[in-house]
């Protein structure tokens, strides 16, 4: 899959339609866009749903991805995986702003900072949630046995817990897509 440049991102099945998030780049033949450089429109029918968004390498970004990931599982009917969604798209996407300031090196300034975001998409395949975070670093992510006493490094041990399976892809124009899939327990889970 190839990614290219789309301006905005709307979200399916969303009850504010007009709301619109800055959102680059978009997947070009994926089902979030019709053609390259052209306007998202993610599609939404029966149960098959997904959105789109762009991130600034701010911050604020894992916050507000968190934020759209929370509305959109509500929105979706997926009141069992919102939890546990925060949970890897907060740590997705910290880990997608470290490795993309890593990536961009000497080329990271202000401008590069808004102008090389960081996208979040989630895809809905009822019961499951599919996250995928694109960063610009090509560098595979490694899971790293914590330091007990540190702070750091355990973000890809709680995808790991979470997830029913993830993994990542490396995009030829650079970077990679972090992704990861999350279904409901099962029915007799304690």
């Amino acid at each position: 899959m190839s990614w290219a440049v789309a301006p905005l991102a709307v979200a399916s099945d969303h009850p504010w339609r007009s709301r619109r998030e800055r959102a680059w780049p978009s997947p070009a033949a994926g089902p979030l866009s019709r053609a390259p450089g052209s306007q998202r429109r993610p599609r939404g029918s029966g149960t098959s749903r997904s959105a789109s968004f762009g991130f600034p390498l701010l911050n604020t970004a894992p916050r507000r991805a968190r934020r759209h990931t929370v509305e959109f599982a509500r929105q979706w009917g997926l009141d069992e995986l919102v939890e546990p969604a925060e949970l890897v798209v907060s740590e997705l996407m910290t880990n997608a702003l470290e490795a993309s300031r890593r990536g961009l090196g000497r080329r990271l300034n202000a401008v590069a900072a808004l102008v090389a975001p960081l996208e979040l998409r989630l895809l809905v395949e009822h019961p499951r949630l599919r996250i995928e975070v694109r960063d610009h670093n090509p560098k595979p992510p490694v899971m790293d046995e914590p330091d007990l006493t540190g702070e750091r490094g355990r973000g890809l041990l709680l995808v790991d817990a979470y997830a029913d399976f993830w993994g990542y892809h490396r995009l030829p124009a650079g970077g990679k897509v972090v992704w990861c899939v999350i279904a409901p327990p099962p029915d007799d889970a304690p």
